[in-house]
């Protein structure tokens, strides 16, 4: 079978779309994941919701966790330092790494492109100042360093989004080169918590009224998601 390689930092909430995947013929696909959700004590502000989840998500499809290397760091471009992801690209055909930020993933990404395997990169950004939160001189460098990692470094690029294809278009990036990748809902998971739950006894718990109108905002509460937007819409409802 075709041997896929996913390259994660850590496990995220739903991981149907890698279940669906170790479902299908013909590919062995496993996840590399660099460390394990660490909530409580991450700086990363990505993480602080994690800690709500109590599912299990790496159960239904192949995972492994790297053995983290002494040099490692807590944060920057060595943390989760792990020198076996040269390797796991090594013993791969389809190499696929979800970030560019630490040495973990470059050395999955050397790996892969000396070997001759094929290299898929991924990105969510819709905008340069929400996926740079540098300014100055990155700013400016990024254009660059981004056509140059997905129009000649990488075979193709993943996007979840319409908006983040039209984004990495007006960078520069050859539309041939991207592969819109929608996010998949976690249906099974869906359909078990409300089966679950009683409605009426939820609401009391929280204070709120059987009768009264909810809005939900589900994303993260960091800048890039725009919670403002969801406050001020409110605000004038």
């Amino acid at each position: 079978p075709l041997k896929l390689s996913y390259f994660a930092e850590t496990p995220i909430q739903n991981s149907k779309p890698y279940r669906l995947m170790s479902a299908k013929k013909g590919i062995d696909s496993t996840v590399i994941y660099l460390s394990k959700s660490d909530a409580a004590g991450s700086p990363n502000a990505e993480n602080l919701t994690k800690s709500m989840f109590t599912h299990d998500v790496t159960s239904g499809y192949k995972s492994v966790f790297c053995k983290k290397s002494s040099f490692s760091r807590k944060k920057g471009f060595f943390s989760n330092l792990c020198f076996d992801t040269w390797r796991y690209a090594k013993e791969s055909d389809i190499v696929v790494v979800y970030d560019h930020n630490r040495l973990s993933s470059w050395l999955a990404m050397i790996g892969a492109k000396l070997h001759g395997r094929k290299l898929i990169l991924a990105n969510d950004a819709t905008s340069t100042k929400g996926s740079s939160r540098s300014g100055g001189w990155k700013v400016k460098l990024k254009p660059h360093f981004l056509r140059f990692m997905y129009n000649i470094w990488a075979d193709a690029l993943y996007v979840p989004s319409t908006a983040a294809k039209l984004y990495q278009i007006g960078m520069g990036i050859k539309e041939e080169k991207i592969c819109l990748t929608p996010y998949v809902v976690d249906e099974d998971l869906i359909i078990e918590k409300s089966n679950s739950t009683n409605v009426n006894d939820f609401r009391g718990s929280l204070g709120i009224s059987p009768e009264a109108t909810v809005f939900v905002f589900c994303a993260k509460f960091i800048e890039r998601k725009r919670p403002e937007d969801a406050l001020l819409a409110l605000a004038g409802w």
